[in-house]
């Protein structure tokens, strides 16, 4: 392992790229990745996979603790040449233990690296975009939000549009997406609120736009996910 958390600045990097792949754990926090001109929000119980060779900085709030796995370019071959960013379960923690702790010594250890390698494979190469389900109307459904994040309508409006009960789509949503519908739409808006923020747009503007009646509900939901306001969002981002 070539880094160590004590070596990552409070205040981030700057533009560099490494010659090994790096998944990134938030311990404590929360960071902003921007990796080959694209922004990526990462708090606790969440990771970042940066491909070798990819252009990438970042910036820290005060309290944050980061720990990075590196991982060698030919030995880890198979893996996604693109970023992604990893909810990290309880299963994937505790594959992960003994290389963070490893590396929170920064001890060698490709026992514990080659182990990290083999569970983060299983996850990295089933994320990226936002799954969607594969029934024919739910699948219309997702992709009408994807495209139109401000539409509000119930899973009991949009079952009587397509003729479905709203059981048959609430059950595609959870068989094929592994969360139930409320919950994807709510990531779907937030994914849509970061490309608009990404754009200066006012907090109220982007609440609007991604189907949220008040400003209040829109940074509460932004909080939830991503573990501060669309304020601090931006104070963070206009810093890298």
């Amino acid at each position: 392992m070539e880094t160590s958390p004590e070596e990552v600045e409070p205040w981030g990097h700057d533009d560099h790229v490494h010659d090994f792949h790096q998944f990134v754990v938030v311990m404590s926090g929360y960071a902003l990745f921007r990796v080959e001109g694209v922004d990526f929000e990462v708090v606790p119980r969440r990771g970042l996979w940066i491909p070798a060779g990819m252009v990438h900085r970042a910036r820290f709030s005060a309290d944050a603790l980061l720990t990075p796995l590196n991982f060698d370019e030919v030995k880890a071959a198979g893996m996604p040449a693109a970023p992604a960013e990893v909810v990290i379960g309880p299963e994937l923690r505790d594959a992960l233990g003994p290389a963070l702790r490893a590396a929170m010594l920064n001890l060698e250890d490709s026992g514990v690296i080659a182990d990290a390698y083999r569970a983060l494979r299983q996850v990295i190469t089933t994320v990226g975009a936002l799954p969607l389900p594969e029934d024919g109307a739910a699948a219309t459904v997702a992709r009408w939000l994807l495209a139109h994040p401000e539409d509000t309508r119930t899973l009991g409006d949009w079952a009587a549009e397509l003729f479905v009960s709203e059981a048959t789509i609430r059950r595609a949503f959870l068989a094929g997406t592994g969360v139930t519908f409320t919950r994807w739409r709510n990531t779907a808006r937030m994914h849509a609120a970061l490309r608009l923020l990404a754009d200066d747009l006012p907090v109220s503007v982007v609440a609007a736009r991604v189907g949220f009646a008040s400003v209040n509900g829109f940074i509460l939901a932004f909080r939830r996910e991503f573990g501060r306001t669309p304020g601090r969002h931006g104070t963070l981002r206009d810093a890298s």
